[in-house]
């Protein structure tokens, strides 16, 4: 069958379930060698085929032919990780920033180097300013871009900074009053780290009623029931918490209920 680059990205999608040197090898013959590919996709593919085979080297030098043809895309984020693969911190670092701050890449492409980041800075174990500045330039860019701000809220709680991470929080809610997620993490951390279950109790209903069949939201409920005395109605809630998302929190407070 005529082959094109969606095809033999797909090959190598399968391939990397159980990859084989041959089969590489004869992926890399075919690709090298089909006059219907842009020098573009044949040297991303060919790039995607050396990261499978752990040849790093290789797939830098692709990567940054696919690039050199002016066309920025999934090889811009394929190229620092695999800077990172060889070692070479700073230059996958610069390469990220180089695509995260190009107007003319795609906010998705540009977003998606921002997530790669912070990826890179678990890993490492980068400090908290390392760690805070990478959210910051995101959000500075995409002031309503949620997902990062939710992201930067629970990094900040995981450090112990509980006020700073509602802050965050705060912000999600007045942007988009009817986002869940935030509501019931704003609502929680109220009730449970800052012992406030009466503060907390507001936002974690609206988040019930706007989300009725979430676990995570249903322990919630059940549990800022239980801290303001309403054990019988908390009980049911978590019962339907532990039905659909089993967890050892939702089983502690089901345990404290009981």
């Amino acid at each position: 069958l005529q082959q094109d680059s969606g095809t033999y990205y797909q090959r190598i999608v399968n391939l990397g379930q159980l990859p084989e040197q041959a089969q590489i090898e004869q992926l890399q013959y075919e690709i090298a060698g089909d006059d219907g590919l842009s020098d573009f996709q044949r040297a991303a593919l060919l790039g995607s085929l050396a990261e499978l085979a752990k040849d790093w080297p290789t797939a830098r030098s692709h990567y940054q032919e696919a690039l050199a043809t002016g066309k920025p895309g999934a090889a811009s984020l394929r190229l620092p990780v695999v800077l990172m693969r060889q070692g070479r911190r700073e230059q996958a670092y610069a390469s990220l920033r180089a695509v995260q701050d190009n107007p003319g890449v795609s906010d998705e492409i540009r977003r998606e180097a921002f997530r790669i980041e912070v990826q890179f800075n678990r890993v490492l174990r980068a400090d908290a300013a390392q760690q805070d500045s990478v959210y910051r330039r995101a959000l500075a860019y995409w002031p309503d871009a949620h997902d990062f701000r939710f992201q930067y809220a629970a990094h900040l709680f995981d450090q112990g900074r509980i006020e700073p991470s509602l802050a965050q929080w705060r912000d999600i809610i007045r942007q988009t009053p009817a986002n869940a997620e935030a509501l019931n993490a704003y609502g929680y951390t109220l009730a449970k780290d800052l012992d406030r279950p009466k503060e907390g109790f507001k936002p974690i209903r609206r988040a019930y009623l706007l989300a009725p069949g979430q676990g995570e939201i249903l322990d919630s409920y059940g549990y800022v029931l239980h801290r303001l005395g309403r054990d019988r109605e908390a009980l049911p809630f978590l019962q339907r918490a532990m039905g659909l998302t089993p967890s050892a929190e939702t089983a502690g407070h089901l345990a404290k209920v009981y």
